[in-house]
């Protein structure tokens, strides 16, 4: 054992001495800043704004923006849509530009920022799905949906169009697309005719099919929520007076959440009425029954995952009383009775004076990845925030409504305590936004301040974890990153998209839905931002598993350098590092760069290697 740790510290001397050409590399990169060229444009046209950046499972990204030939010239502004893998960046439409479907005299225009349509969706396989303005053809602008498949822009469906599927004379209504919900499979379309006649679409990117309603003989009385997942199973949720007989009187059922599945609808859990008793009763709960009568319920769309699997937010009710109602998040597996994932009125874990608050709002920005993992924000009765992490129930813990106990979730941080990586002084004032990958890892970016100066001292950041696991510091405001070879500073980071549908925390995103993300299946995270010099920036944070791992064994290898174990990751003049205090030593990372500090090194800051240098190193010692 003595001979090992002799061979490891010649080893790690000799690479102390290893000087090699740095890498420009930086843990948080820039894909596109205003004021650089535009890709896709002639010479001489820049970025003159850019926002909304969402990316796929596999790394796809996208952006809208526009571009022009001077930050302070409007002559030339080009509306446009990028996207591809980093690096490989292409614009996709440009205004003024016909796509493929529509009338050749009906242009792009612009991207569409309606809250109520939806952001853009990259699939994992790199198809983009947007809501964009259409002009000409007589009319000013017209909304749309577009999507990019196959290095074709297809026009999918506009307001003003025949609706399909509907008689002849019925048309997609002025403000008639409510949102969509897109993946390789195919886009959902949830939108509002003429005829006061909700519908369903799905559009194979070949075709456009109106899907039946879910109850023969009813109509949707108002678009319900929609998702798809990847093998096009198409989820949806009504809520309030969901459903009307062609008599104009309730249906029953009247409300509740469905899939479509080879071709035919199949009820998850419905409510026939919404009068007591009219529910779904809730498995092994006595006295107690779902209840989607609430009007704020369509708001949040239902989660599908890969394996056909949903989760949703619902209400549970007693059917002998009309006013007692809890709020509530389920998962429910193919022919299994739903899992409780997040009950209002439970207690956090050690704390039995942390409850969720009895209301519906924290559980609309809810992210569920496969297997019913699981990141929820919630508001508790004391006015704090907090996010928690997990899985469903194995089983039903409460046999009545009035039962309460301790959440199954642990607790990822919690508003007003110490945010990891921050001095002692600081608290989390606001949560801004979380997203959840299929893998389990979670993002979420906060508001945090020092309570030394808590008016003054505010700073935005952005951690990473894993569901079970701690959360680490990964951005911060006024920290140091690399931009195309020049040391800048990070000035704002805004926020996760919450698109009016969060709750305090803001909203909550996943990739197994069709919807909008900015979480990839490979770790990688994509933010609009602001950097000195500049008016903002699309950026994006690596995974970080390598640097990661060279902590991991860093510390376990050397422990006579980095101890205690575990140290939280820390930001500081374009380092992330970890401070040990058992040993007053350093280790850092900065632009691909591994160095280290502390007097077991000499004296200032030495450089190690690069990052894959260093972790080939410290894994042949492992081996």
């Amino acid at each position: 054992m003595k001979n090992i740790f002799r061979i490891a510290n010649r080893c790690l001397t000799a690479m102390l001495i290893i000087m090699l050409p740095a890498h420009s590399h930086a843990a948080v990169k820039m894909i596109a800043d205003t004021g650089q060229p535009a890709v896709g444009f002639p010479e001489g046209f820049i970025y003159w704004s850019v926002d909304n950046p969402v990316v796929g499972a596999s790394g796809h990204i996208a952006f809208s923006g526009a571009a022009d030939i001077s930050l302070g010239s409007t002559e030339n502004n080009t509306n446009a849509v990028w996207a591809g893998l980093p690096g490989q960046l292409r614009a996709i439409v440009r205004e003024n530009e016909a796509v493929s479907g529509f009338p050749p005299n009906v242009l792009f225009d612009s991207t569409d920022a309606a809250q109520n349509v939806g952001r853009f969706v990259v699939t994992p396989s790199g198809l983009i799905g947007f809501p964009a303005m259409m002009k000409g053809a007589g009319q000013s602008t017209q909304r749309a949906l577009l999507a990019h498949v196959d290095g074709t822009t297809l026009g999918i469906l506009r307001d003003g169009d025949p609706a399909p599927g509907f008689p002849a004379g019925t048309f997609i209504g002025v403000i008639g697309i409510f949102g969509f919900a897109m993946s390789d499979a195919g886009m959902v379309i949830s939108g509002m005719t003429t005829s006061n006649e909700a519908g369903i679409w799905l559009h194979d990117f070949s075709t456009i099919t109106r899907l039946p309603s879910p109850v023969s003989g009813c109509r949707f009385l108002a678009p319900p929520a929609v998702s798809i997942n990847q093998s096009g199973v198409v989820a949806l949720a009504t809520g309030g007076l969901g459903f009307i007989g062609e008599d104009n009187r309730p249906c029953a059922p009247v409300a509740g959440l469905f899939k479509w599945q080879n071709g035919q609808w199949q009820a998850v859990i419905v409510q026939d009425s919404l009068l007591p008793g009219g529910g779904e009763a809730v498995p092994d709960m006595a006295q107690a029954e779902f209840n989607f009568q609430n009007a704020f319920l369509p708001l949040s769309q239902p989660i599908v995952d890969d394996q056909g699997n949903v989760a949703f937010p619902v209400f549970l009710r007693n059917p002998s009383s009309i006013t007692q109602n809890k709020g509530s998040f389920w998962y429910k597996a193919e022919g299994e009775q739903p899992r409780l994932i997040v009950l209002a009125e439970e207690i956090l874990p050690s704390d039995p004076n942390a409850i969720i608050a009895d209301l519906p709002f924290p559980f609309f920005s809810s992210s569920v990845s496969n297997n019913g993992a699981s990141v929820v924000p919630v508001t508790l009765t004391t006015g704090e925030t907090a996010l928690l992490s997990g899985l469903p129930r194995a089983s039903q813990p409460y046999s009545s409504l009035q039962e309460t106990g301790e959440i199954q979730l642990s607790v990822i941080t919690r508003q007003n305590r110490r945010p990891p990586g921050f001095d002692q002084t600081w608290f989390y004032s606001e949560f801004l936004g979380q997203a959840l990958n299929r893998n389990g890892d979670f993002i979420f970016n906060a508001r945090s301040r020092d309570a030394v100066s808590p008016n003054t001292a505010i700073v935005d950041a952005i951690w990473r974890g894993k569901i079970g696991g701690e959360p680490r510091l990964k951005a911060m405001t006024g920290m140091k990153i690399n931009a195309n070879g020049q040391e800048r500073i990070l000035r704002q980071i805004f926020a996760i998209d919450r698109n009016n549908r969060g709750g305090n925390a803001g909203e909550a995103q996943g990739n197994t839905s069709g919807t909008p993300s900015q979480f990839s299946d490979a770790g990688d995270f994509v933010f609009a931002g602001e950097v000195d010099g500049s008016f903002k920036s699309i950026l994006l944070i690596p995974n970080d598993q390598r640097e990661q791992r060279i902590f991991t064994l860093a510390e376990q290898l050397f422990p006579q350098f980095f101890a205690p174990a575990n140290a939280e990751d820390r930001l500081l003049e374009g380092f992330e590092y970890r401070f040990y205090s058992g040993t007053n030593a350093y280790i850092g990372i900065k632009d691909e760069e591994v160095f280290v500090l502390g007097a077991s090194f000499g004296a200032g800051i030495t450089r190690i290697g690069t990052v894959d240098e260093t972790l080939a190193l410290l894994e042949s010692m492992v081996r």
